[in-house]
């Protein structure tokens, strides 16, 4: 698991994961997001509920992904590691 760079620590190379994929997840984001509203503004009554929901969609998928998924996957597989750990030290 920590083979690429074995000195850092989990939390550093979550960090540094996190980081370097922060600005693709932004623009991609924001440029489909652009598009959304371009529909939403300037397309016909029937599309603008599919991309209003579309907007929101997008708005919170980023969230989650960046402020909600990355901690969890962080403490999941902490504690995973702590129960590895225990269970070594009973045998």
């Amino acid at each position: 698991m920590r083979a690429l760079h074995p000195k850092d620590s989990f939390k550093d190379t979550v960090n540094t994961a996190l980081n370097a994929t922060l600005s693709r997840t932004m623009n991609t984001s924001l440029t489909t997001l652009l598009t959304m509203l371009a529909i939403a503004i300037f397309g016909g009554e029937s599309i603008r509920g599919l991309a209003v929901a579309l907007i929101l969609g997008i708005i919170i998928g980023t969230y989650a992904s960046l402020m909600i998924g990355t901690p969890i996957m962080y403490d999941a597989t902490m504690k995973a590691e702590e129960k590895k750990a225990a269970a070594k030290a009973r045998k």
